[in-house]
């Protein structure tokens, strides 16, 4: 996976996120959402997590199997 495709998949979920919200906010208002509507930015937050947590296990693993390459 090249080190676009990750931005460019977060930004068109965050957007498409972003939209949904947006959405529900004009056609029922915040008074009546239900509780998929609550879940969404939760959703958000933690699709924005992944990355930074995939690429902090992915560096991590590599230096412990370089480290142990030369034992």
């Amino acid at each position: 996976m090249s080190s676009a495709e990750p931005f460019t998949l977060l930004s068109i979920g965050l957007i498409t996120i972003i939209v949904r919200i947006y959405f529900r906010w004009r056609s029922v208002g915040p008074g009546n959402w239900q509780i998929d509507d609550y879940l969404m930015p939760l959703t958000g937050v933690s699709y924005s997590a992944a990355g930074p947590i995939r690429f902090i296990d992915t560096s991590v693993i590599q230096t412990c199997t370089h480290a142990n390459t030369h034992i």
